[in-house]
C-alpha cells in the first residue's frame, strides 16, 4: 500500500476481512486489503480427522480446561494475521484512526492482539456482521452511525 488514508475501516468475521480507507467514516471508502479464511466457516468435524477414541477410564475421560477446539485455533490465527497487518500499517503511519465492525468473538481476539498504539487509534467498535456487504451497503451503515 502506497497511499496513506487518515481513516481505516475493518470489517471482519471468522472467515473474511476487508479493510477500507478514506478521509473519515462519512467519506468515500476505498477497498485496500482483503483477507480470506475459508476454514473459518467449516464445521469443526471437517477440521478434525484423527480424533482419539473414547476412553473407558472415567478418571481420565475428562477434557482439560486448557484445550481449545481446532476451529477456535484457526480463527485466532486468522485474526492474529489481521491484527499484525494493521499493527504494521499503523507503525508505518498508513492511517491515524480505525473503526472496527465485527462479531463479538472476532472483536475480542482483535482487542487482545492489537498493540497499544493501535488500540488508542480505534474510534469505535461495532458488533455487527457486515462482511458479506458491498462498499455502498457498508457506507450506508456508517452514515447511519455517523450522521453528517
Amino acid at each position: 500500500m502506497t497511499q496513506t488514508h487518515r481513516f481505516w475501516l475493518l470489517i471482519a468475521d471468522a472467515s473474511s476481512a476487508k479493510i477500507f480507507g478514506g478521509r473519515g467514516p462519512n467519506g468515500t471508502l476505498e477497498p485496500l486489503q482483503e483477507f480470506a479464511n475459508p476454514q473459518g466457516r467449516a464445521p469443526e468435524r471437517d477440521l478434525v480427522t484423527d480424533r482419539p477414541g473414547r476412553n473407558s477410564d472415567p478418571a481420565t475421560a475428562h477434557l482439560s480446561a486448557h484445550e481449545t477446539n481446532p476451529k477456535d485455533k484457526i480463527i485466532e490465527g486468522f485474526v492474529r494475521e489481521i491484527a499484525a497487518f494493521i499493527d504494521t500499517a499503523h507503525t508505518r503511519q498508513e492511517f491515524e484512526h480505525l473503526s472496527i465492525v465485527a462479531g463479538p468473538s472476532v472483536l475480542g481476539i482483535l482487542r487482545d492482539k492489537f498493540s497499544d498504539p493501535v488500540r488508542k487509534s480505534v474510534l469505535e467498535e461495532v458488533v455487527k456482521d457486515l462482511s458479506g456487504k458491498d462498499v455502498s451497503e457498508i457506507q450506508s451503515h456508517l452514515t447511519q452511525l455517523h450522521p453528517r
